[in-house]
């Protein structure tokens, strides 16, 4: 309803319907037992292309 007024962003909804997706998912999962929470984490290679390419960008537009 909100997302169709305009008052949050465009697919709003759908990232809620995950969240609830998932808090449900690890309900289930300790109940049953399984659930191992986990430690998870992004990096980029050092010199990479698309570090390479971030640091001879133009940022002054940012």
């Amino acid at each position: 309803m909100l997302e169709k007024l305009h008052q949050v962003p465009p697919g709003s909804t759908t990232v809620q319907k995950i969240l609830e997706t998932a808090a449900d998912s690890l309900v289930e999962g300790a109940i049953a037992g399984i659930f191992t929470p986990m430690f998870f984490f992004v990096a980029r290679k050092p010199g990479s292309a698309v570090q390479q390419q971030f640091a001879e960008s133009d940022l002054s537009d940012i």
